[in-house]
């Protein structure tokens, strides 16, 4: 079932989760070239207080960003959680709008 705009708060998050996959999607970031959208994740977290570190990777590839590391602090005694995902995007990921339909995906 679509997401309506009488749900309120799940609406809202849906609406933010979209705007900022499409904001990140939209960024150049072929293979080995992530560190635009490197950055606006590093700013996004680290404005969250999150601590942010790289790892050696770039140097490996050819890149010209590494892996980037981000550690949220917790709150409860539980073991830690390691999420993982891709900054880079399939070609042709450079030079436009994504391949997202924005008008699709939004509603």
């Amino acid at each position: 079932m679509p997401l309506q705009s009488d749900h309120g708060e799940r609406y809202d998050q849906f609406r933010r989760l979209s705007r900022r996959f499409i904001e990140l999607a939209e960024i150049d970031s072929e293979s080995r070239h992530e560190a635009k959208v490197a950055a606006v994740i590093e700013k996004t977290v680290t404005d969250m207080g999150v601590t942010v570190c790289y790892d050696r990777a770039g140097e490996k590839t050819g890149g010209d960003c590494s892996n980037l590391v981000a550690r949220f602090p917790g709150n409860r005694n539980v073991p830690p959680l390691f999420l993982s995902g891709h900054m880079d995007t399939v070609v042709p990921g450079k030079g436009g709008e994504s391949a997202v339909q924005k008008r699709d995906f939004h509603q």
